[in-house]
């Protein structure tokens, strides 16, 4: 684990520095060889990066941490901080810790919409995007966004060590999707052989040309990279809400769970869906067989909740 966490932290350096000749080279295109106008842009993207990542930032910390409300769930702790904070932000009028509890269960109800809203919303921007650079902002923009937007529905955050952790992970995310937004040509390349390789083998026992068998499978073959892209990023947005959602539970349920087995129900959860994404994807590419195809939405509310 210390080994990925090295070759991660590499990956994360060009990317940052792939990000910064980005940037430098789109200011340079768009001043025009202008002075003053190379200054302007320069001033724009310092604005734009206090308003929307230094000043929510400064916000985020001024919320109690998720280890103040275990402290408080736990053994009563900063009790008469955690309900004036509560009463006072939500306008509300708690004064014991089941009606905090069950204040805070309402909140985490309305967990899952979120976090699908943003991993559909992530999903199709870098589906879209035209270059790498852009690929990464979106995913550590979105991903930094919707952490902040739980926290603001729940009144608390991270703790500082946890928060390090999760944007380790975020960029650790983002430059990994430049990566291979840079190498989709290669990746392509090895879907294609192994497209090949499967052909001459249907060749062999049917006797029939694989465009035969599958209608449209060169044009699926070409769709796959961007949509298994695309699952990678959109179940890493489920798994980057879910954890909080899910460390937010095992304090206010007292379930006891360690960190790991948080992760890996977490994970869990976004790897279901990534495969019902994948499935949903592909059916709606791959149609040939002539029969109805049934898409299967994630995001359609169920009569039984899901677990």
């Amino acid at each position: 684990m210390k080994a990925l966490k090295i070759i991660l932290f590499f990956v994360i350096l060009y990317f940052v520095s792939f990000a910064y000749q980005s940037m430098t080279s789109l200011v340079e295109f768009l001043s025009f060889d202008q002075l003053w106008l190379t200054y302007v842009l320069y001033g724009l993207l310092m604005t734009l990066t206090l308003y929307y990542v230094v000043w929510p930032l400064l916000k985020y910390t001024e919320r109690p941490s998720l280890i103040h409300l275990e402290a408080y769930i736990a053994n009563s702790k900063y009790e008469r901080k955690i309900l004036k904070y509560i009463n006072k932000r939500f306008e509300v009028s708690l004064d014991s810790k089941e009606k905090v509890v069950e204040f805070l269960m309402e909140q985490v109800d309305e967990f899952d919409s979120i976090i699908k809203q943003y991993a559909q919303q992530t999903t199709v921007t870098v589906m879209v995007s035209p270059n790498s650079f852009i690929d990464g902002i979106a995913i550590l923009f979105a991903n930094s966004k919707m952490i902040f937007d739980l926290s603001s529905k729940l009144g608390f955050r991270y703790s500082t060590k946890s928060l390090l952790k999760m944007y380790f992970g975020v960029l650790s995310m983002a430059s990994v999707t430049g990566l291979i937004e840079e190498f989709d040509d290669a990746i392509e390349s090895i879907i294609e052989e192994l497209a090949e390789e499967f052909s001459e083998l249907i060749a062999e026992e049917t006797g029939k040309s694989v465009s035969q068998s599958i209608p449209f499978f060169s044009i699926a073959v070409n769709a796959m990279s961007p949509i298994l892209q695309a699952a990678g990023n959109y179940a890493f947005m489920l798994y980057s809400g879910n954890r909080f959602k899910y460390d937010l539970l095992n304090i206010i349920e007292d379930e006891k769970l360690s960190e790991k087995e948080i992760k890996i129900k977490a994970r869990k959860r976004a790897r279901s869906l990534k495969y019902v994404y994948i499935k949903d994807m592909s059916s709606r590419i791959v149609t040939g067989t002539g029969k109805k195809i049934v898409s299967i939405n994630p995001f359609k509310k169920k009569n039984k909740p899901a677990e």
